[in-house]
């Protein structure tokens, strides 16, 4: 950010960051990335564009290395936590170069049970990085094989069922990537019983209890968005998944306090 705004000023950051959950594909380092360089900006006047921003943080992406203070580990970055907090919408479309080219809200009746298994061992971003390249030939089998089918499925599905507000068909698109194109097994590098444990979870979306079921990023975190969240829950824990419920924001962030030294 001080080479993109040319600023010449020393800046101390605080960040109250509690509540994250590490290397579960959920977007704790991407959020806090895009978190900072918001606020940097917010401060020399928002000079740069939140279109443009999403870009320069997704492809100058890094993540901390354990054990060493002084060096990022370079990380694949799509740019969705950025997004996800400068663009409103709780649910985002994102094509080539990390740009936003659809938005949606999700209406407040619908919770969001995030999962994580109890006996997942917390992993480096470097070790996880070096365990994905490992698996590259995988996802790009994938991507040749069901590319056409995908792009299909979004143009033709997905951004229609986002203009109407129909969350089920959006999550008929993901759940078709995820469980039948080989997703979560190709993702399933870093805890090897996500695709066991996922298959026991698919009456939530099969049988109408979620409207959207899939594992966030390469996981190991799963996820539902649903009307009924107790019974996903239930489910969830039956799993041996420690839990959480929250509420989808579809507002981008805001500044709650900015004062001039």
């Amino acid at each position: 950010m001080k080479k993109a705004l040319n600023f010449k000023d020393g800046l101390f950051v605080d960040v109250d960051n509690q509540t994250e959950i590490r290397h579960c594909g959920l977007g704790s380092s991407s959020k806090l990335i895009a978190s900072v360089a918001c606020a940097i900006n917010e401060l020399y006047g928002n000079p740069i564009k939140h279109a443009d921003l999403v870009r320069y943080v997704a492809q100058n992406h890094g993540e901390e290395i354990d054990n060493n203070k002084d060096l990022l580990t370079p990380v694949q970055c799509i740019g969705g936590s950025a997004a996800a907090g400068m663009f409103d919408g709780g649910a985002l479309v994102l094509a080539g170069e990390s740009c936003v080219i659809k938005t949606m809200n999700i209406p407040h009746r619908y919770d969001v049970v995030i999962g994580i298994p109890k006996d997942y061992k917390e992993l480096d971003s470097k070790v996880l990085l070096d365990m994905e390249i490992k698996n590259f030939s995988k996802f790009l089998k994938t991507g040749k094989k069901y590319g056409p089918k995908i792009a299909y499925n979004i143009l033709h599905f997905c951004l229609p069922a986002m203009t109407t507000g129909d969350l089920k068909t959006i999550g008929d698109v993901i759940f078709d990537y995820r469980f039948n194109m080989g997703s979560i097994e190709n993702c399933s590098y870093c805890y090897p019983k996500l695709t066991e444990i996922t298959d026991k979870l698919t009456h939530l979306k099969l049988k109408g209890i979620a409207d959207v079921l899939a594992i966030s990023s390469v996981g190991p975190g799963i996820f539902v968005i649903t009307k009924k969240a107790l019974i996903c829950k239930k489910a969830f824990e039956k799993v041996n998944l420690k839990t959480f419920v929250v509420k989808i924001e579809n507002e981008k962030y805001s500044v709650l306090e900015k004062t001039r030294v």
